[in-house]
């Protein structure tokens, strides 16, 4: 569990994924993948593994055909991941104190946090005024921390992402503001965004 690789996120591939494996070999069934089965993720609902009848019922399988191959699947994914507590604090906490760093902290929070954070996209959709495929969403949280080694920097573009900086209207909604006013920033995106010492920044980022 202290090395967590990629293949075994629920974002991952379930296709010629090296990680997935029965009989030494990656599967590939054409049938589930036409269904619209293509990530781990796929195979979870709320956080918990489907059984075999809502997977055969969500997706349309014939349900005579494919039992085999889902305890294969179910199988070989829950042995893959049945060293986590799903509780990554406590997994933290449990690892020796020469695991115990930041970046560990970080793929182990990201590792457990199911689903794909509609909410947030949604929110994202709706500030930005576009839309978002399911792939594209899906890079958006992969990539999140992937190309900045310094802690402090990965955890600020998490806190991004998931829309983490409270806003005046926010703090004010949790009766920790007497308002919601504020001469800097009315709005997550203009606290981040649109505000006029911000641009600035921004300008150089895209033109770097």
């Amino acid at each position: 569990m202290y090395k967590l690789s990629h293949h075994l996120q629920k974002y991952a591939s379930l296709w010629h994924n090296p990680a997935i494996l029965t009989g030494k070999t990656s599967v590939y069934w054409r049938q589930w993948h036409s269904s619209g089965i293509h990530i781990i993720g796929d195979l979870y609902e709320n956080g918990q593994f489907m059984s075999y009848e809502e997977l055969t019922c969500q997706f349309n399988l014939d349900r005579k055909q494919n039992f085999w191959k889902y305890l294969q699947i179910r199988d070989c994914i829950k042995s893959r991941l049945s060293s986590g507590t799903e509780n990554y604090t406590l997994d933290f906490l449990n690892m020796p104190q020469e695991h115990r760093t930041a970046s560990q902290f970080y793929k182990l929070t990201t590792f457990f946090i199911s689903g794909e954070f509609s909410n947030v996209k949604l929110l994202w959709q709706r500030d930005l005024k576009t839309n978002f495929t399911r792939e594209r969403w899906l890079d958006i949280l992969a990539d999140c921390g992937k190309y900045i080694k310094e802690a402090r920097g990965k955890f600020t573009q998490y806190k991004i992402i998931h829309r983490s900086y409270h806003t005046p209207t926010r703090l004010h909604r949790m009766k920790l503001m007497n308002d919601n006013l504020c001469w800097k920033c009315k709005t997550f995106l203009h606290c981040i965004w649109e505000y006029s010492f911000v641009t600035p920044f921004w300008v150089k980022v895209v033109d770097y």
